[in-house]
């Protein structure tokens, strides 16, 4: 963890590395406890391993000029370095992105769109309440959101954008 603030290849949570990263409270026997708690668990299903959900999310659009598909993992990860940001924030951040750079023409290919990203997201992190929360509360918002059926489909990307903006401002 010494180079870089998140190991890829580590068995322990990314959260547990950003905090530690950030706040040096957790010491390293304590991620070596939780590093063989969790092996103990995720052996049994499987959950843990791998770089589940840094697939490619979004209808390809990606940063502009850069050739590189979006992915919201690393939206989420650019976002939680950002030590005053809660998880909870930079996970409906990293959502809002998928909005920005989506190519779906109604809402209900958005929503489809950002179910995916969604669950990548809470695949990739399983041990984090905050980050699952904030998916959840993100996804509820956009579903129950009926004022945007009647907008046209463009108006409705970007009010749920400056709802995003302003839901991070208050967080």
């Amino acid at each position: 963890m010494a180079g870089s603030p998140l190991n890829p290849k580590s068995n322990i949570s990314a959260y547990y590395q950003t905090r530690a990263a950030h706040h040096a409270v957790v010491t390293t026997d304590w991620l070596a406890q939780a590093q063989a708690a969790v092996g103990r668990h995720s052996s049994e299903d499987g959950s843990l391993g791998g770089d589940k959900g840094a697939a490619p999310i979004g209808g390809g659009g990606g940063e502009e000029g850069s050739g590189k598909a979006f992915s919201v993992i690393d939206e989420f990860n650019s976002w939680r370095k950002q030590p005053a940001l809660a998880e909870a924030v930079a996970a409906i951040r990293a959502l809002a992105a998928v909005i920005r750079t989506s190519e779906a023409t109604t809402m209900m290919e958005l929503e489809i769109e950002l179910k995916k990203a969604s669950d990548s997201l809470k695949s990739w992190d399983t041990t984090s309440i905050s980050l699952t929360a904030g998916c959840d509360l993100f996804m509820l918002y956009v579903s129950r959101t009926s004022a945007l059926e009647y907008e046209d489909f463009n108006s409705a990307k970007s009010r749920l954008i400056e709802r995003e903006e302003k839901f991070g401002e208050i967080s």
